[in-house]
């Protein structure tokens, strides 16, 4: 699995802080709740994720940056 397969894919920089990749909103949402003791079924729900994609990204140690092609093609998007 792939933070593409594991998320939406990349969508552009996060609005609120301006960090490279908007998903690390949703993934740090799943960890922090994971580390509070919810339920990887619980979590899935809350997020409409498969519980497979939650036990990945809870897996993890940091989250995944987007890679410069990823970015640039992004950009230049029509």
């Amino acid at each position: 699995m792939t933070i593409d397969t594991a998320l939406h894919p990349y969508a552009g920089p996060c609005a609120f802080c301006g960090r490279p990749d908007a998903r690390h909103r949703v993934w740090d949402a799943v960890k922090g709740d994971a580390k509070a003791g919810a339920s990887i079924a619980g979590i899935a729900w809350d997020y409409t994720l498969k519980p497979e994609q939650v036990e990945w990204i809870v897996a993890q140690k940091k989250f995944p940056m987007p890679s410069r092609k990823m970015v640039t093609e992004w950009k230049e998007r029509p």
